[in-house]
C-alpha cells in the first residue's frame, strides 16, 4: 500500500531534511485520512457516519437515520475473538520474567493488547512507541495509526524508521509537528503545513526504531473496510 522505496534509500543515506519528511507525510496523507474516517465511522461521529448526514431530495419523505452499526460488530467481534483472552509473555531467560511481569502489570499490556487489535482491525494496522520514563522505566504507548508513516524493507512490524505527524494550537495558529525515529535517535520538526522546519535532536537509549506497527494483513486493510458500501 505504502511505496517508500526512494525515502527509504534517502534516509539510509543519512539525508534527513524538512522536504523529505514532507515527501513521506504526502505519500501517507491520503491513506491517513481514510483511516481516520473509518475510526470516526466506528466512534459513530456524525462527520464520520453516511446515514447521519443523509438529505433527501423528496423533503416529504421520512429521513430515517437509524444507525445499524454492523461496521463496530465486525471490529468487536474481532477484537473479542482475538484479544479476548489476554496474550502471554515469557522471557527466554527465566531469570528476568520478574522484569517481564514489572513491564505487563506497569504497561497494562492487556488492555493495550486490546487497543492494537482494535486500531490494526479499523484501520489496517496499529502502532507503538516504547520510551523510557521520569524513573528510567520502560513504557509503552499506542499510537493513532493515521499519525504514523512506517518505513521499512520487511514491513512495517520490522519498522527502521517512523514518522509520526500532527497538529497542535499554538498561540501563533496552526502547527505541524512531525517527529521522525530511529535507532539511538529521533529528530524533530515544526513549521505551517508544506513549511516544516528542523527543530531539535533527542537521543534515545533503544537500539532499534522505538515505534513499530502491528499488520491486519499483508494490505494494510481493516476488517470492515470491503463491505463498506
Amino acid at each position: 500500500m505504502f511505496d517508500f522505496t526512494y525515502e527509504l534509500e534517502q534516509l539510509n543515506d543519512g539525508v534527513r531534511t524538512p522536504e523529505l519528511i514532507e515527501r513521506i507525510i504526502k505519500k501517507h496523507k491520503p491513506r491517513a485520512e481514510i483511516m481516520k474516517q473509518l475510526y470516526d465511522r466506528y466512534r459513530v461521529k456524525e462527520e464520520g457516519l453516511p446515514i447521519l448526514n443523509r438529505v433527501l431530495d423528496d423533503p416529504m419523505k421520512v429521513n430515517n437515520q437509524v444507525n445499524n452499526d454492523f461496521f463496530s460488530e465486525i471490529i468487536d467481534t474481532k477484537v473479542g475473538f482475538f484479544a479476548g483472552t489476554p496474550v502471554t509473555y515469557k522471557a527466554e531467560n527465566e531469570s528476568t520474567d520478574l522484569s517481564i511481569q514489572d513491564i505487563q502489570k506497569r504497561n497494562r499490556l492487556a488492555d493495550l493488547d486490546a487497543e492494537t487489535t482494535k486500531y490494526a482491525a479499523i484501520c489496517g494496522y496499529g502502532v507503538r512507541e516504547l520510551y523510557i520514563d521520569f524513573r528510567g522505566r520502560e513504557r509503552i504507548v499506542n499510537v493513532k495509526p493515521w499519525q504514523c508513516a512506517l518505513i521499512g524493507e520487511n514491513g512495517i512490524d520490522e519498522t527502521e524508521y517512523a514518522l509520526r505527524y500532527y497538529k497542535v494550537e499554538t498561540d501563533k495558529g496552526e502547527e505541524m509537528r512531525a517527529e521522525l525515529y530511529e535507532p539511538f535517535k529521533s529528530t524533530e520538526f515544526r513549521g505551517a503545513e508544506g513549511e516544516l522546519k528542523l527543530f531539535k535532536e533527542h537521543e534515545h537509549v533503544f537500539e532499534h526504531c522505538p515505534m513499530w506497527g502491528y499488520e491486519n494483513n499483508e494490505e494494510l486493510l481493516g476488517d470492515a473496510e470491503k463491505v463498506l458500501h
